[in-house]
């Protein structure tokens, strides 16, 4: 049962993607696209090429969270991915919804539906209503004062530098070197 529900969610997940390429591919023809040109479609198969990038790096599914950052486990390498496929931004939003399923299709699908017809979610809009709706604040908030806190103790310094590799993407402020 869970595997026909896995296959009917994937088909799901097809189907809105190549709605939304169409979309995209209509708007670009008619001189509506709202985007810099980055990795559009320019008719040399630049499109399909980037998205058979995109999935030649393997993306995880992603439903639910099972435990509480895995929700931004996913959202980190899925942006990793995108990164390494060379995906432009207009079609980012459009790669990584395509590996929603379940409650996080649902979601997505009622946020998407709330949109004016024909609108493309900046990549940044995406990860902020992504991590608002699946990654608890009070989760974020209490890993970044274990990080403010963090103190070697008893930790091997291999222990100690992986702990603090893993908690300060929670205090990104805190870690900032260019300023």
């Amino acid at each position: 049962m869970e595997d026909r529900e896995a296959a009917r969610a994937e088909r799901q997940a097809n189907l809105a993607t190549l709605q939304q390429m169409t979309q995209m591919a209509m708007n670009h023809n008619n001189g509506n696209g709202n985007g810099n040109g980055e990795g559009e479609n320019n008719g040399n198969g630049d499109h399909r090429s980037k998205l058979r990038n995109f999935q030649n790096t393997n993306p995880p599914m992603f439903t639910k969270s099972e435990e509480p950052l895995d929700a931004d486990d996913w959202l980190r390498t899925m942006e990793n991915n995108l990164a390494v496929a060379e995906v432009g931004e207009n079609e980012k939003v459009l790669y990584t919804t395509h590996y929603l399923a379940g409650a996080a299709r649902a979601w997505w699908d009622s946020t998407r539906a709330m949109q004016a017809p024909g609108y493309v979610m900046p990549w940044e809009e995406f990860k902020s209503k992504f991590r608002k709706d699946h990654v608890p604040l009070g989760l974020v908030k209490r890993m970044r004062d274990e990080f403010r806190n963090l103190k070697q103790g008893s930790l091997s310094v291999v222990d100690y530098h992986d702990k603090f590799l893993t908690l300060s993407r929670y205090a990104p402020d805190d870690t900032d070197t260019t300023g």
